[in-house]
């Protein structure tokens, strides 16, 4: 597998994204609609050094990201090897990669919501 490939997550500081172009093996263009990776601020080596790559996106998730708009509380795999997401409004079904709809990282999140209260 190369570095980089097309169809790849990538989690570089508090955002997610999948590749969709390269060029000459460097990232290019974003599918998910992420600011600082659309204006390619990240580029080249610094985002193949400081970075986590897989080609499953759950591989990339943390306790505390955002599924399908609920918080991730807790992450599993089971006998099959398939990872089980449990959020805290479906915490009983688990969600398979396959049923991911949106994601978001809690840093993301905490980064850019309105705090009530704040001026």
């Amino acid at each position: 597998m190369k570095c980089l490939e097309i169809g790849m997550y990538v989690r570089y500081k508090d955002e997610i994204s999948q590749i969709v172009e390269l060029d000459n093996d460097t990232f290019t263009k974003p599918a998910f609609r992420l600011d600082t990776f659309a204006k390619g601020m990240y580029q080249g080596n610094d985002l193949l050094d400081n970075c986590k790559k897989s080609l499953n996106i759950t591989d990339l998730l943390k306790i505390g990201d955002y599924v399908n708009g609920s918080p991730v509380s807790m992450i599993k795999k089971d006998e099959n090897g398939r990872t089980w997401i449990y959020t805290d409004s479906n915490y009983k079904a688990g969600i398979l990669e396959n049923d991911i709809e949106t994601v978001m990282t809690k840093e993301y999140f905490e980064n850019n919501c309105y705090r009530v209260g704040d001026e």
